[in-house]
């Protein structure tokens, strides 16, 4: 019904893995569970009475958190608890991944929407600075944590990346998302790791990035984001009560913007 994960950095974690020590939070404190589909979270139940997608990187996916406290299972209790619904009613599907791209969280979440339409999409898009490359046939991510290893392929990437080409990737993908959940009648909030760039204008001066902005309908984009409160399990991602905060002001974003169920 929907596409296994297959990103090369899960491919020896298998379904229904139970781990407590992945990729940068070594401390055991935490647990990881995949689903069937590799993904991490709930199984997919098409009896729920909403049906909740969540798209993003290792912020998304809770690194150092246990699954309660990421902000996607904080933002499905508040609706619960507004809506009157059992916890079991809404089936929330996690496809945050580890160190991904944009490019790879909005061609993810829009081919696992092709098998099954959501009541509600929030993609919570990630830092510019990440792309993608081909080996054959195998899509590998950059990210620069690679110029620390000296992998060629980072090295020719940053050498030929700026912070507009960065930039004008994400609008692409924020209009991709955008355009195909207008047209498929898909009600999303989107959210932006760096929303100033969008809100305050930075690359304005730039015809090529302006342009694309004057393309964004951004009644559905935050002008917030995750906020570094405290700190996950690993020291270095955002805590249990950064998602909390961050769960509370999706779900008033989500109110305002009158997305009744």
């Amino acid at each position: 019904m929907f596409k296994e994960c297959d990103v090369t950095d899960l491919k020896d974690k298998k379904p229904f893995l139970k781990i407590n020590k992945l990729d940068s939070d070594q401390s055991g404190e935490k647990e990881y569970k995949l689903n069937s589909l590799g993904f991490r979270g709930e199984e997919f139940n098409k009896k729920t009475k909403f049906k909740l997608f969540i798209a993003g990187c290792s912020n998304t996916f809770g690194t150092g958190l246990n699954w309660e406290e990421t902000w996607g299972y904080q933002f499905k209790k508040i609706f619960c608890k507004k809506y009157n619904y059992n916890l079991n009613k809404v089936n929330l599907m996690n496809f945050g991944i580890i160190g991904q791209s944009n490019d790879f969280i909005v061609r993810n979440v829009l081919t696992q929407m092709s098998y099954v339409k959501p009541d509600l999409l929030i993609i919570f898009f990630t830092y510019t600075n990440r792309t993608e490359y081909l080996i054959e046939d195998q899509i590998e991510r950059i990210g620069p944590w690679d110029l620390e290893s000296k992998i060629q392929h980072a090295i020719d990437y940053y050498v030929y990346y700026t912070h507009e080409i960065g930039f004008a990737n994400l609008m692409r993908n924020i209009l991709l998302a955008q355009n195909y959940c207008k047209l498929n009648k898909i009600k999303y909030i989107f959210n932006l790791i760096n929303y100033e760039d969008l809100y305050n204008g930075v690359f304005s001066y730039n015809s090529a990035c302006l342009s694309l902005v004057q393309l964004v309908d951004k009644k559905y984009i935050c002008d917030f984001t995750l906020e570094k409160l405290d700190l996950a399990a690993d020291g270095a991602h955002y805590g249990y009560k950064s998602h909390k905060l961050f769960a509370e002001k999706l779900f008033k974003f989500y109110e305002e913007r009158r997305y009744k169920k």
